[in-house]
């Protein structure tokens, strides 16, 4: 279940396996959701059986929305949002699987793969130079969603405003 403030999120719909990325504004119980990886028998993403696809924002999701028909058990759904006054690929928060990007951060680091040692190094030396906490600190894209090839970069989540100013300074 999806409780924070924070609007942007990776989620999967556990019905069709379809891993969606959270944007705009966000309602109490619905999220409005865009699909970032779907499953696909030429994928050469993920790490399971199940390989997938990226799909990039705005022209491919819009592409692959447009044209798709949904299982009639997805939990995500096109629906008229009366606030933007269109359709709207919409969840309810409660129904969707969440990538947590603080906990996933953790459980890369454990892997043993170079792609974790790098990953080990770079966060060890950030909260070494820094004196920010792991806790603050989190993955966020293909890393987060176990999506990552060997040449992606590692995407951040830094949370707290004076914990990402301790992290930008060092870093310049």
């Amino acid at each position: 279940m999806i409780k924070s403030t924070n609007i942007h999120y990776y989620v999967r719909d556990p019905a069709t396996k379809i891993i969606y990325r959270t944007v705009g504004y966000t309602y109490p119980q619905k999220v409005l959701v865009y699909p970032k990886y779907i499953p696909s028998i030429s994928g050469t993403r993920g790490e399971q059986a199940l390989k997938y696809q990226g799909i990039n924002y705005p022209s491919g999701s819009v592409k692959y929305q447009a044209s798709t028909h949904f299982s009639e058990n997805a939990i995500v759904k096109l629906e008229l949002n009366e606030t933007f006054n269109t359709f709207l690929f919409t969840a309810d928060k409660d129904q969707l699987e969440l990538y947590d990007p603080t906990v996933t951060l953790q459980k890369r680091m454990a892997e043993d793969n170079p792609r974790a040692i790098l990953l080990t190094k770079l966060i060890n030396l950030l909260v070494e130079k820094t004196q920010v906490s792991l806790d603050v600190l989190g993955l966020d894209a293909s890393m987060l969603v176990h999506m990552d090839k060997d040449g992606s970069d590692i995407d951040l989540v830094v949370y707290g405003k004076d914990n990402a100013e301790k992290i930008r300074d060092f870093w310049n």
